[in-house]
């Protein structure tokens, strides 16, 4: 059966169009090359303007969208639930029903090697195999275009050096995985990647944070704060606003600080996250921050 990729380049060729042609006033080059190559799954309104440029009907390709999603694709989008409320060890666990030989795409294969390794790092601080699986996803070539897990992959490994406190080397990575990200930014990216792109900087933070340079970890926790703002999401919003107020305290801007301590502790509260709570309230009794007043 004809994959929705398939589909689209299918109706692409039948109009004879390349596909900067088909791209033109829609997304960029590289994101109708992702769709085609990669089996990537874009945004509603993008296969809309996609289907009226083509003359394809939207029902076909909602169905083939459907039957685009793979045994191991339902898996791994489990998986990325479970991590992103850190149940790493389950995540683990299910990534274990996965045959490998079975990955059929190459986002497929980034998207398993990348998980294999933060589930590694992070659910058995398994710094050995976790730099494997991050290289695996890193060395899996794509087609000349940058997807989500070509990011999330470098800051994997720095987040490795991180942990095992080899902190030039995750500075290393981590000046790296921002220059990528930049270009993945300015390529055009679809909504569904917002919160990974969100976590690389405040994974990119926190490095920085820990490198003393608390003026560059305020910047990027500004950058993550306002993109997840503009995306209108509160999903991971109180580790930002946690992180600018740590930083803004190193600074000794007090006043800032308290206002991000009351920010993430408020959105914490309302996301049901007890760990970002409990750090805001260790934080102000240990640098005697006043409550703030509003």
């Amino acid at each position: 059966m004809k994959s929705l990729g398939e589909a689209i380049k299918a109706g692409r060729l039948k109009k004879n169009m390349t596909q900067q042609e088909l791209a033109e006033g829609i997304c960029t080059q590289a994101t109708i090359s992702n769709i085609e190559k990669a089996g990537k799954i874009p945004a509603i309104t993008l296969l809309l303007a996609i289907a009226d440029r083509l003359d394809i009907d939207i029902d076909e390709l909602y169905y083939l969208m459907g039957e685009n999603t793979t045994k191991n694709g339902k898996i791994i989008k489990k998986v990325k639930v479970l991590c992103s409320q850190s149940n790493h060890k389950e995540a683990a666990a299910l990534l274990k029903e996965i045959n490998e030989a079975e990955l059929e795409t190459i986002n497929e294969k980034k998207e398993y090697y990348y998980y294999k390794g933060i589930t590694s790092l992070v659910a058995f601080h398994n710094f050995s195999d976790a730099l494997f699986y991050f290289n695996l996803s890193n060395d899996t070539q794509g087609e000349g275009y940058i997807s989500i897990y070509d990011v999330l992959g470098l800051s994997g490994v720095s987040i490795a050096y991180s942990m095992n406190d080899e902190d030039e080397k995750a500075l290393v990575y981590t000046e790296r995985t921002l220059n990528i990200l930049d270009e993945f930014v300015a390529e055009g990216y679809e909504k569904s990647d917002t919160n990974d792109i969100v976590r690389t900087y405040f994974n990119s933070a926190k490095i920085y944070s820990k490198m003393k340079n608390y003026e560059k970890a305020v910047s990027l926790s500004s950058m993550g704060i306002a993109l997840q703002q503009l995306d209108d999401s509160m999903n991971g919003l109180e580790y930002l606003m946690y992180e600018k107020a740590y930083n803004l305290q190193q600074l000794e801007q007090v006043a800032e600080a308290e206002k991000f301590y009351f920010y993430a502790a408020a959105i914490a509260m309302m996301n049901k996250n007890n760990e970002v709570i409990e750090t805001v309230k260790s934080d102000m009794k240990l640098y005697n921050v006043s409550h703030f007043m509003y």
